[in-house]
């Protein structure tokens, strides 16, 4: 580890990557955020998976533990999983452990859905080619004021020359980088 913190197996960092995903028997895809090595963590799992005898199992008795017995824990998980029919029902319970469940979705289904439609979170924009491109809106939603819209997105390396003159770079310079295929530019 780069920093050098002996955390004894804890997670260093909690955060997406220690997060896993599962499959429910539907198919919906989930994330539970906060992973099940992390101490406070399993102890909150164990309350929502109502699995207290998990607490006093040797595997997983440390975060240390936990992570050489990964495999067995995470099939206990799944097999919890298994027994809602869906996202909805598996909600309905995972608030007893106070973690929040996330729906992993393709970019398109996320995209396509109704929260992005209802937070305006991708925009169509004019692709400077006759037709449009959807791009993420604003990051935001402020309730006493409105944020611009998204502009037009340039093309690859449209402003290379432009930025590297600023930088005073040689014109000499410039188009040896463009001869040599390491500026390039789309349109």
């Amino acid at each position: 580890m780069l920093s050098g913190i002996d955390t004894d197996g804890e997670p260093i960092a909690l955060s997406a990557n220690e997060s896993h995903i599962y499959e429910m028997a539907d198919g919906t895809r989930l994330t539970i955020a906060g992973s099940p090595l992390y101490s406070p963590m399993f102890l909150r799992y164990c309350a929502m998976m109502r699995r207290s005898d998990l607490l006093s199992d040797p595997r997983y008795a440390t975060a240390k533990l936990r992570r050489e017995n990964l495999t067995s824990l995470l099939a206990e998980i799944r097999a919890w999983l298994a027994t809602f029919e869906n996202l909805e029902q598996l909600q309905a319970q995972e608030s007893e452990g106070g973690l929040a469940i996330g729906q992993v979705r393709t970019t398109n289904e996320f995209a396509d859905s109704d929260w992005v439609r209802e937070w305006n979170a991708v925009v169509a924009v004019d692709d400077r080619g006759g037709g449009t491109v959807r791009m993420p809106g604003n990051p935001w939603i402020f309730s006493g004021s409105e944020l611009p819209a998204p502009g037009e997105p340039a093309y690859q390396g449209e402003h290379n020359e432009e930025i590297l003159k600023e930088l005073q770079v040689p014109e000499t310079k410039i188009r040896d980088l463009q001869d040599r295929s390491i500026l390039l530019s789309r349109r």
